[in-house]
């Protein structure tokens, strides 16, 4: 089913963007990339002939309350709406909480990853605070390019749809979904991976160990800190760390989410490192 959802109060920022609700200041941006041909014909509507069809469209951004703005450098260069999705087309899923995103990217932005990183913070924002079950996402079958976005953003294909675009014109497409538990799953599986990487590299954490071994208690249990804090900052991944196993949040304390799900893991890795040391000095 449909989860009702109020972006007006929302911000989310990543790396490069921030995403924020339209404000009528943004009109002559959107109207610059939404009258470009080839821009709107890949979401199913038509080029906006003139500001006026803007204005309209971006009063129902404010109004609506669920697109965001996608800025660059104080540019809005594109949107990224949570619609409703069709219930009728996966009635398996109505006793589920669950919303579509679609997506509009200005045409001179293409190419750089700034689509996949917005998608991937608002998949984020959905499930870690909507608390959304599922999240479905559709593409025409020619647009590969959206196909591609979805694809890195962890949606997997359920099954063929028609779609009829504003311009009333019949479209073969897909529909592809992401579930909560598959956004946990990939999250934690990438965690592991990218910890055992940097856990069993064995110049950096033969040199940091052995360089306090023999110091005391206190000495070993700073060390331990320090290293698991190196790690998080040195994969700063939205996808992984965007506040889902960040150490500390943003007023110092320990995330409890990072505490729940990661402490133990960099705990057992840690014993192993200490096996692979003893190992390595013989």
């Amino acid at each position: 089913m449909n989860e009702l959802i109020d972006i007006s109060n929302v911000v989310l920022k990543t790396e490069r963007l921030i995403l924020r609700p339209f404000t009528l200041e943004d009109l002559n941006d959107f109207y610059e990339y939404a009258r470009v041909d080839g821009v709107g014909q890949m979401a199913g509507w038509i080029p906006h002939q003139n500001i006026e069809k803007s204005k309209q469209i971006l009063d129902n951004f404010i109004s609506e309350k669920k697109t965001f703005a996608i800025t660059y450098n104080n540019k809005v260069i594109g949107s990224l709406g949570i619609e409703f999705y069709d219930e009728k087309k996966i009635p398996e899923y109505n006793f589920q909480k669950g919303r579509e995103i679609g997506f509009v990217l200005s045409k001179d932005y293409w190419g750089q990853g700034f689509m996949p990183e917005a998608v991937k913070a608002v998949i984020k924002y959905l499930f870690e605070e909507v608390k959304l079950d599922f999240i479905t996402c559709e593409h025409f079958n020619d647009n590969l390019q959206s196909k591609r976005v979805q694809e890195k953003c962890g949606f997997k294909f359920v099954k063929e749809v028609k779609i009829i675009t504003r311009y009333v014109v019949e479209k073969d497409s897909s529909l592809n979904i992401i579930k909560k538990e598959d956004y946990d799953k990939y999250n934690v599986h990438l965690a592991s991976n990218a910890l055992k990487a940097f856990l069993f590299d064995r110049e950096s954490w033969l040199k940091n160990w052995n360089s306090n071994q023999g110091h005391g208690d206190k000495k070993r249990i700073a060390f331990k800190r320090d290293f698991i804090v190196s790690f998080v900052q040195l994969y700063t991944d939205e996808w992984l760390f965007g506040g889902v196993i960040r150490r500390l949040d943003e007023n110092g304390r320990e995330n409890p989410v990072f505490v729940e799900k990661f402490n133990p893991l960099i705990g057992r890795l840690i014993v192993k490192c200490r096996k692979r040391r003893t190992n390595y000095r013989k």
